[in-house]
């Protein structure tokens, strides 16, 4: 089962159920992981309760579904590079935040798996709510002359797609599809166009904050006018006096 706090599952053995799993992560891959960890484990003489406590203790590893919530935002970092690891985790992420919209980003690593799999990569990114893509690296470049795949066969392909780069106006048009949970997918540098996100949602809203500014003002006690005349006072006194 999957829902908003990861997975858990049942582990039989000839027959007979042993012990539940449970995983803090969203997703199938990281079941098929955790399974073939267990037996390979308890093959070894391992107890069940112990697999299952050290799978529960499990905290993660660096970009494989890396997920950081920013207020109403979800970002989330992971290395699928192919159409099955984008697929599940978008499902994953749908399990895990069942009300939120989903926006896939994709970045190419090599125009050959690109070719091969074109319409695999375009069915899978099409089961989020929006999607984006990333031009390849300018030092990748096709495997052989028979190549001819571009990122437009990709984007031609996507029912709401876009074309994106790693730069401050991209992440502000992604920006403007939030709330959304994000998921940043590619065996690249893909999660350097998570960074400026990350970093668009943290900055203040400038507009915001002078409209609260402006409200508190209005709420001032009457009676407090002097009192704010005197501290402006002191404050210009001091600064002629520096």
């Amino acid at each position: 089962m999957q829902d908003e706090h990861g997975s858990t599952l049942s582990v039989l053995y000839k027959g007979e159920k042993i012990v539940d799993l449970i995983l803090h992560e969203s997703g199938l891959p990281f079941v098929w992981d955790s399974l073939g960890a267990f037996a390979l484990a308890h093959q070894l003489g391992m107890p069940a309760d112990q697999i299952a406590a050290q799978i529960d203790s499990f905290k993660g590893i660096a970009r494989r579904s890396v997920i950081e919530e920013i207020g109403e935002n979800v970002l989330v970092d992971d290395y699928a590079h192919h159409p099955t690891a984008i697929r599940e985790m978008i499902r994953g992420m749908r399990h895990r935040y069942p009300d939120k919209k989903i926006v896939a980003l994709y970045k190419p690593d090599r125009y050959s798996r690109l070719e091969y799999f074109l319409d695999g990569f375009a069915d899978s990114l099409n089961e989020a709510d929006a999607s984006a893509v990333l031009d390849f690296d300018s030092n990748i470049h096709p495997e052989n002359d028979s190549i001819k795949v571009t990122i437009q066969d990709l984007l031609d392909r996507l029912e709401n797609g876009r074309l994106l780069e790693i730069d401050e106006v991209s992440a502000k048009q992604l920006q403007n599809l939030g709330p959304a949970v994000y998921i940043f997918m590619s065996s690249k540098n893909i999660y350097l166009l998570k960074n400026l996100l990350k970093s668009a949602f943290s900055k203040p809203n400038k507009v915001r904050l002078k409209l609260d500014l402006h409200a508190k003002i209005r709420r001032i006690p009457q009676g407090m006018d002097g009192f704010f005349e005197a501290l402006s006072e002191q404050v210009t006194r001091r600064r002629l006096l520096n």
